[in-house]
């Protein structure tokens, strides 16, 4: 139902509920998530992966969960936000502790932005 994308190193899905470990890694770390709300305790985590999910559902797109494909590990989330109320959609990315410093934050925004431009670029213009 909903895209999912690739590059040489990730796999980008949709986040579902097993991803909850990988946001709680990110969210609860005070210098990882400093600039996204965070440090977020159990419940605001939870709260945000389902922020995260919902969007897909509301919007037809939003954050794509990271999977490096050398180990199936979830790494962090990129993709496009658009709240109610803000002028345009915003490309976002986080990652993980694991996922810094190996070039992953470009390569996933990379392909986000293609896939932006591809299939999303009418309904940014409404």
């Amino acid at each position: 139902m909903f895209a999912t994308l690739e590059t040489q190193r990730l796999i980008l899905r949709v986040p579902n509920e097993s991803d909850f470990m990988s946001y709680r890694s990110f969210f609860q770390n005070p210098s990882l998530s400093l600039f996204y709300g965070g440090p977020l305790n159990e419940q605001d985590t939870w709260k945000q992966l389902a922020q995260d999910i919902g969007h897909w559902h509301l919007k037809g797109y939003g954050m794509w969960s990271i999977i490096r494909k050398s180990d199936s590990s979830m790494i962090g989330g990129c993709g496009y936000w658009w709240p109610n109320g803000w002028p345009r959609p915003e490309l976002s990315w986080w990652l993980t502790g694991e996922g810094q410093g190996c070039g992953y934050a470009s390569e996933a925004s990379a392909v986000v932005i293609d896939f932006g431009y591809d299939q999303l670029q009418p309904r940014f213009d409404d």
